[in-house]
């Protein structure tokens, strides 16, 4: 997957965490999946650790 993208005003819905849900019931044999988001978007940390169950390996900004 390239980018995972959801119009502001269809944030909040679920969109992004069923997308997510759908993409690993179909991938489900990916050992390691490498998600990559700027280290300052909080919003999108919080989308991946608590909706989709991540955890952060490392944070850094260029």
């Amino acid at each position: 997957m390239g980018c995972l993208c959801v119009i502001p005003e269809y944030q909040s819905k679920g969109i992004g965490t069923q997308a997510f849900k759908h993409t690993q019931s179909v991938y489900s044999d990916w050992r390691k999946i490498t998600l990559i988001t700027p280290a300052d978007k909080e919003e999108n940390i919080k989308f991946y650790t608590q909706k989709c169950g991540f955890s952060v390996a490392s944070k850094s900004m260029d």
